[in-house]
């Protein structure tokens, strides 16, 4: 059986001993993929099982976010990142009256007027359609749900309205 070797640090590294590191700006590491040959043999692999779409991973890698190759005893993830903020990256910004959400059709998060609880969903009837803060996207159908909003990105328009009423540049 043919075995297959990454190099680290100028030394060859067997593959069952390799991970990949998905490693915040602030340098934590957030996330790791097996350095699988089949499924993450190249660091765009890796990127691909960190950032589901390209518009994440454009985002991400704008934001400092990297992957890197590391033996297994190596990797260091926790959830609990010492730094301020949060793995080096600010929080959506929030707009009062206001919750980031998705179109049931959507590929982009928006700000929509209406507050809806984490991890759920609001349907409105057509007479009751919201539009976002960037007057962009309008719909009866938005959730919060994690599952749908966790790989998306935030609406450029929404971003700007929300950090103009924050006072904040963009």
């Amino acid at each position: 059986m043919t075995a297959i070797y990454y190099e680290i640090g100028g030394e060859p590294v067997p593959a069952r001993e390799c991970m990949w590191a998905y490693i915040a700006p602030c340098g934590c590491e957030c996330a790791w993929s097996v350095a699988d040959p089949d499924h993450a043999a190249t660091e765009g692999q890796a990127w691909d099982s960190f950032a589901r779409t390209k518009a994440v991973r454009k985002r991400d890698e704008q934001r400092g976010f990297r992957v890197e190759m590391k033996r297994r005893s190596e990797v260091r993830i926790s959830d609990k990142c010492p730094h301020t903020p949060r793995y080096g990256v600010a929080p959506r910004p929030e707009v009062e009256g206001h919750s980031w959400a998705v179109k049931h059709d959507g590929r982009v998060l928006h700000l929509v007027p209406l507050v809806i609880e984490k991890d759920s969903y609001v349907i409105r009837r057509r007479s009751e359609y919201v539009s976002s803060l960037c007057g962009r996207a309008e719909g009866g159908l938005w959730s919060t749900e994690r599952h749908l909003i966790n790989d998306l990105v935030e609406c450029a328009g929404c971003l700007r309205a929300a950090h103009e009423r924050a006072g904040v540049a963009s």
